[in-house]
């Protein structure tokens, strides 16, 4: 049994809950917002949410990076107040857009001479007055993060005294793959890292020191300093954040949990919950979606928000609209199969889209809605934006083993009414 079929159970972090008592179904009986969808040659239909019966079109796809030998990219995207896309390729630098995501040219990261040469960038951001934020290292014993106010060609670096945001127990490491940013009113500034003790995969002998101890940190001074730091989750890495405009104090986090069995888990409950192969080493590889309500100083696994095993790097945009849309690489039987999935929320994560007229309250039985194919397949984040209402870009790199290549792609898309309204 896969997790796609499993609805009792639900884990977060060390303890491993039964029955969906816990859990409360909203029911949605009011129209809360109306849903702009586009049919035809442009036409608007308005839905009221209380109908989540909607269908994902695509539109067209686009070449973003051409092929080249790099095979790793966790991509990042944003969009600026000026309208320009902005893409982290991660190993290749930036690449921007000013006529959404038609054509992409490369936007070249040049740091301060202090900063040393060889930056992986793993982190984009973009605050609400144009501050391009982005979080780089060359290993995971160092971290910084830089700001540009002139869209990328000036950069201003700080560096992050990541051991000491434990000063009773300095972290070690601060290996860094996959981050993302989030504003608040204030203009605070929040993104998720991960580190590390020397312990960190031993389960059985340092309990309170294994795992990735994600931990948001903040800023309030446009970058200059980094602190206030609260633990997100022990297990989890790869952290995509999304704030509820709204709602500054909700928060979603599509994260990747993984971890070996702790000290009295039954291996078999385990597996089935997870989907993952029997045996294997690390029976949680799974992406689970938590959210915050009070502003990221906690975080809780969302309703049915475990989903599959390998299903566990994906991205997760909040549109104007109170839409989510969280794309996510595809799994089946505990391994990767390469397609790229979306998830859709029409009111902000309070029901997922699942065919049905209402809705479901769990994350984990909405419907994945395709938006790439294995071949081409991939293996990373897949972070999308919004190009108008209710349209959208996913970006994606696929790779071509035979001639060892790879390219970063996008699809265009769109939601409308389901046809069988």
């Amino acid at each position: 049994m896969t997790k796609r079929d499993t609805t009792v159970e639900c884990v977060f972090g060390s303890i491993l809950l039964k029955g969906r008592s816990m859990f409360t179904a909203q029911k949605v009986g009011l129209f809360i917002m109306a849903l702009s969808l586009c049919i035809g040659c442009g036409s608007m239909v308005a839905a009221g949410i209380d109908d989540h019966r909607v269908e994902v079109k695509i539109d067209g796809r686009i070449s973003i990076v051409p092929p080249s030998s790099e095979t790793r990219a966790m991509l990042g995207m944003v969009r600026h107040l000026d309208g320009t896309i902005y893409l982290n390729t991660q190993r290749q630098g930036l690449y921007k857009s000013t006529d959404n995501g038609k054509t992409w040219t490369a936007s070249p990261v040049n740091f301060d001479p202090t900063v040393p040469a060889g930056q992986r960038l793993h982190g984009l951001g973009v605050s609400s007055t144009g501050r391009l934020y982005l979080l780089h290292q060359r290993h995971g014993k160092e971290l910084f993060i830089s700001t540009s106010t002139d869209g990328g060609t000036a950069w201003s670096t700080t560096q992050i005294d990541y051991a000491n945001l434990n000063p009773s127990d300095p972290y070690s490491t601060a290996g860094q793959d996959y981050n993302s940013f989030v504003e608040f009113p204030d203009g605070t500034m929040m993104t998720a890292i991960e580190l590390r003790y020397p312990e960190a995969i031993d389960f059985l002998g340092s309990p309170t020191k294994c795992g990735f101890h994600e931990t948001v940190i903040r800023s309030s001074d446009n970058g200059a300093s980094w602190g206030v730091p609260t633990s997100l989750n022990q297990y989890v890495a790869e952290t995509s954040l999304a704030i509820d405009p709204n709602d500054p104090s909700h928060i979603l986090a599509k994260t990747r949990i993984q971890r070996m069995l702790l000290p009295g888990e039954n291996r078999a409950a385990v597996e089935s919950l997870t989907g993952c192969r029997a045996g294997t080493a690390w029976p949680y590889k799974n992406g689970i979606l938590l959210e915050s309500k009070d502003g990221g100083r906690s975080f809780q696994e969302t309703a049915g928000g475990l989903i599959g095993h390998y299903e566990f790097r994906g991205t997760t945009l909040w549109a104007t609209n109170d839409t989510v849309v969280i794309a996510h690489q595809g799994a089946s039987g505990g391994t990767k199969t390469g397609e790229v999935f979306a998830r859709i929320s029409l009111d902000g994560g309070k029901t997922w889209v699942n065919g049905t007229k209402t809705g479901t309250p769990l994350f984990n039985k909405s419907k994945e809605f395709e938006l790439v194919p294995k071949p081409p397949g991939h293996s990373y984040t897949t972070p999308t934006v919004e190009i108008s209402p209710n349209h959208f870009l996913t970006a994606y790199a696929h790779g071509d083993a035979k001639i060892k290549q790879f390219t970063i792609s996008g699809v265009f898309w769109h939601l409308e009414p389901a046809s069988d309204k």
